[in-house]
Formats: structure tokens, sequence, C-alpha cells
């Protein structure tokens, strides 16, 4: 779509990576909300941005004007991404606080075995959708399932919230990228 209004395959790279850095930069912030505001509601609140931005990325179809549909299409990743530094890691603390302690580490498994099947089919879902119903389906599906989602999450989820953030300590961004295996963690997640 971006190529027909003469958007350049960079200017999609930047639109593509833009939410990829947003994510990469607002996740620690966001982490620290779930003490302030609990679990369940930094959750929702992240599937919902992510939810109305995909609906509202379906519309970019209706956007002649490739200058308009590169900054509109851009703010929309950023918006989808800051609903996703929200509510990925939310997910699992409020997955595995609906279960006993005996049970956490089988729903964390859970939890984790989802991402990556949705991580896995969702490009091909994504493509079902394209192919049979426009360019607009993927968005408007997929956002209507996360604002299912949220919804179900509102009502049927408990919320474990709790005022006291847990005493870990002040860990500095050049602690954390230079503790033993975190190089080589993310050298190996790189490539």
């Amino acid at each position: 779509q971006a190529l027909s209004r003469g958007i350049s395959v960079s200017m999609s790279g930047l639109i593509l990576g833009s939410s990829y850095i947003v994510t990469f930069l607002l996740t620690p912030i966001c982490g620290k909300l779930i003490y302030k505001f609990g679990t369940k509601k930094i959750f929702v609140i992240g599937i919902l941005i992510i939810g109305l931005a995909n609906i509202a990325f379906g519309f970019l179809d209706y956007i002649e004007d490739g200058t308009i549909y590169f900054w509109v299409s851009l703010s929309l990743r950023i918006i989808s991404a800051m609903g996703e530094a929200v509510g990925i890691p939310s997910s699992y603390p409020l997955g595995a606080s609906q279960f006993t302690k005996e049970n956490k580490g089988k729903a964390m498994s859970i939890i984790e075995c989802c991402w990556g099947t949705g991580a896995a089919i969702g490009p091909a879902f994504g493509g079902f959708l394209n192919m049979h119903g426009g360019f607009t389906m993927p968005f408007w599906i997929v956002g209507a399932l996360f604002i299912l989602n949220f919804l179900l999450v509102v009502c049927c989820f408990k919320d474990t919230h709790t005022d006291k953030e847990p005493d870990t300590g002040s860990t500095s961004w050049k602690d954390m990228f230079l503790c033993p295996g975190m190089i080589a963690y993310g050298l190996a997640c790189a490539f």
C-alpha cells in the first residue's frame, strides 16, 4: 500500500522499525507502572491502545496523499508500540497471578507459548485476511480481537494490585546491559 502512494522502501522500513524502537525505549518505564497502577489496569490499557490503533490503521487505505499516509501510519505505529510496551510486559505477571503458586510456572510457559504461536501464525493469518478482504481486513479483525480481549480481561480476570513496589535496589542501564550473559543473549536474539 505504501509503495503505491510514493512511500519509499526506506520510509516503509522507518514506519515498521519505529515500533521496535518505541517498545525498546518504553518497556522499562511501563514495567514500573505495573506496581503503581496494577497489572490488570496496565494490561487492559495496553491492549485497548493496540486494538484501537490497529482499527485506525485499517483506515489508511482511504488516504491517497503519500505524505499524509506516511505521517499517519508512522503515528499509528508509534501509538500501537506504546500499547505493546505497556501490554506485553504486564501480560506475564497478570497471567501468572490468575493461577496458584504451584501452577505459576505452567502459566508462564503457556503465555510464552501463546506469544510464540501468535508470532508464527500471525503473518499467515494476516496474509489470508488481506488476500480475501483487502488491506483493511487484517487490521480491523485483529483490532476487534484486541478489543474483545480487553472486554474479557476486564470482566473475567482478577486484579492482584499491590501498592508496594518490590525492593530491587537501583540498577543502571549500564549495569543491566553489562551483567553476565546479557551481551551473549543480545547477540543471540539479534542473529
